[in-house]
């Protein structure tokens, strides 16, 4: 293992889960949710007691694990994005879409972190046009009108 490709995880509470794989060549990080920590409106706050460190030069994606679908949750912000100096105990924000859905289990795994290289760009506000494309500036859908 390489030190600079090193995440390093701290349990905040003693019933906290460090994420893992669940197979060897996986992807995502499973991450666990072990309480409530705070409701507003109709996204629930789940917390994980965990921390983590990313190597130097990346951050992590927090994204649902594909189950999630057959729970009648979705996450309240689609994806999460932790950064590489965040430190704070991670959280997961979900939203039950079938009223008739039982509540979530506790602990229960029902995100995922995946790792990512940070990479940025510098920024140049420019007021001529752009240079034109095929697509220019249609929309949604438009590559298939």
């Amino acid at each position: 293992m390489f030190l600079n490709k090193l995440i390093r995880f701290k349990k905040l509470s003693p019933d906290a889960v460090i994420p893992t794989h669940a197979l060897e060549h996986d992807t995502g990080y499973d991450v666990t949710v072990t309480r409530i920590d705070r409701t507003v409106g109709t996204t629930v706050f789940y917390g994980t007691g965990i921390a983590m460190q990313p190597p130097p030069g990346f951050y992590m994606d927090l994204a649902p694990r594909s189950s999630l679908a057959k729970t009648g949750y979705i996450f309240a912000n689609s994806i999460g994005v932790i950064d590489e100096g965040y430190r704070g105990e991670i959280f997961v924000s979900l939203i039950k879409i079938d009223p008739n859905a039982p509540d979530l289990e506790l602990p229960c795994r029902v995100a995922q972190l995946v790792l990512r290289k940070r990479h940025i760009a510098d920024v140049m506000e420019i007021d001529e046009d752009f240079e034109p494309t095929e697509r220019g500036i249609y929309g949604f859908g438009s590559t298939g009108a």
